[in-house]
């Protein structure tokens, strides 16, 4: 058996017996890889097409792409920072899954750092779509700590 699929993107790999007899049956196991690329929500249609000694058949099966929230986080600078002055981090946030994205950024830190976003708490993203924060901060202490960046459950650490 051999599982067509016209998106170059998506993978597939199916075991099937060498011979079947009139009349018999038999299982056939297929792994199909949906790549993220695919619209969530969406129903894309793949064919399995069993080919033999001259005969063809095929089966065309429907799919439901499942939403994958995913994000990845990076930091893009990060200037050396002591009590009373700290410039403002560079963090990169992208959306790798095949969903919007569309929530709340909260930044929380050590008492007394007093960190915020500087270019708005809402973050709007689509499939792929990459966007670079500012968080600020003015620590009143030069002891070493942490800033949390975090978006619903993905979270991204700073280490100061």
């Amino acid at each position: 058996s051999e599982m067509c699929i016209r998106d170059r993107e998506w993978t597939s790999s199916c075991t099937s017996p060498t011979t079947l007899t009139p009349g018999a049956s038999s299982t056939i196991w297929c792994t199909v890889v949906i790549p993220l690329s695919a619209e969530a929500g969406s129903e894309p249609i793949i064919t399995l097409v069993m080919e033999g000694e001259g005969v063809e058949i095929s089966y065309p099966i429907s799919l439901l792409v499942e939403h994958v929230d995913r994000v990845a986080w990076g930091r893009i600078s990060q200037p050396s920072a002591h009590a009373g002055y700290a410039p403002a981090r560079q963090i990169e946030l992208e959306n790798t899954g095949n969903s919007q994205v569309s929530d709340i950024l909260q930044v929380t830190g050590p008492e007394g750092w007093n960190p915020l976003i500087l270019d708005g708490v809402v973050v709007n993203l689509m499939p792929g779509e990459v966007r670079t924060l500012q968080v600020g901060l003015m620590p009143n202490t030069g002891s070493d700590g942490t800033l949390i960046v975090s978006i619903v459950d993905y979270q991204g650490i700073i280490e100061d």
